[in-house]
């Protein structure tokens, strides 16, 4: 069974929103994989999941450079 574990993100904000937009490192046991996704911005951790279960896949090279 391949169990994913949140490295760490990265987090921007919208103008005048308080919706925010993360990238998510995620290791699933056997790769380095990035999400992007958007969050509500009242609790990082819960934002984290949400993106690492339906976020889009990030380029990998780019995501490296912004989550190292």
């Amino acid at each position: 069974m391949n169990t994913k574990e949140i490295i760490s993100s990265y987090w921007f904000s919208e103008m005048g929103s308080s919706r925010t937009i993360g990238i998510v490192k995620v290791n699933n046991g056997q790769k380095i994989k990035y999400y992007i996704g958007t969050g509500e911005g009242q609790n990082q951790q819960e934002d984290e999941q949400r993106i690492m279960m339906y976020g889009a896949k990030f380029p990998e090279n780019v995501g490296g450079l912004l989550i190292p």
